[in-house]
């Protein structure tokens, strides 16, 4: 089965996390993709140009570029690069993230034999800045434990490979959304529109966490929450989980030492499933 890896990079991305990114889904796959669709978010710097030039002598053909002269949001960017995708199957991949050697593989396989999923999604392991492994990160594996706590965003963004055709149906990223929260309208919309989930309990992508750049401060926890209410109402109407939906905002606005101790709490009850290796 053909599938093309859809990804966009933006003037502020690590030339670094570029480069392994893209050497994860490529020269480390058991099961190389039959494209790669880059979108260029902006202006880049001379240092992500050169990996970009790189990558298109090595790949010709099997990379589209595409380029925006200002940064338009990934919103739009996914979605120009989404209609470039020439496979009906896409793998979503960050800039900044690594793929492990055997996820398209691995994915593939359970498409080809799971036609009614449309939306499919791994576990991840956390990494730093330096890319040592931290947290395992789990989420619902069957698609209505999914649905029940789609409010939660019970999937990964860049774990994910989707149906194009599907993802078309339900009209895409919407590009009204607010920064950051684009996948998590996306999955909520889609679980309106009937779309079929389900997350392979594998460690198929190392997700970075940059504490300083993903930081949630207090719009993010209120956009976050505008969004998640009416899908706590519609999938999953429990005190708790109008509670936890608060959440992020809640912990937005106490200070530090607070902040952290309630973050601790909260892992143990995290509806996603994320726990600590043993």
């Amino acid at each position: 089965m053909k599938f093309s890896v859809l990804m966009a990079v933006y003037g502020g991305e690590k030339p670094e996390y570029l480069s392994k990114s893209l050497t994860s889904i490529w020269d480390e796959q058991s099961l190389q993709p039959d494209e790669i669709v880059l979108v260029r978010d902006g202006p880049l710097s001379e240092s992500l140009e050169e990996i970009i030039t790189h990558w298109k002598i090595k790949l010709a053909s099997q990379i589209k570029i595409i380029a925006f002269p200002i940064n338009l949001g990934l919103a739009v960017a996914l979605n120009q690069g989404l209609l470039k995708c020439s496979n009906e199957i896409i793998a979503r991949m960050d800039s900044d993230d690594i793929s492990a050697p055997s996820r398209f593989k691995e994915q593939i396989e359970f498409l080809v034999t799971h036609e009614e999923v449309d939306i499919l999604g791994s576990f991840a392991r956390n990494i730093d800045e330096y890319g040592t492994k931290k947290d395992i990160r789990q989420v619902p594996e069957q698609h209505q434990d999914v649905l029940s706590n789609i409010w939660a965003c019970p999937l990964i963004h860049p774990s994910i490979m989707f149906r194009k055709s599907a993802i078309i149906r339900v009209g895409s990223y919407k590009t009204t959304v607010s920064s950051r929260q684009e996948d998590y309208e996306l999955w909520i919309r889609s679980a309106r529109y009937g779309l079929i989930f389900h997350n392979l309990p594998t460690e198929l992508l190392y997700y970075r966490i940059d504490e300083a750049v993903r930081k949630n401060t207090a719009w993010v926890g209120l956009n976050r929450l505008r969004i998640g209410w009416h899908a706590v109402t519609q999938f999953n109407p429990r005190l708790r989980s109008y509670l936890a939906i608060s959440y992020p905002l809640l912990r937005s606005l106490l200070p530090a030492p607070m902040k952290n101790r309630l973050h601790l709490f909260a892992q143990r009850y995290d509806p996603r499933k994320q726990k600590r290796p043993s």
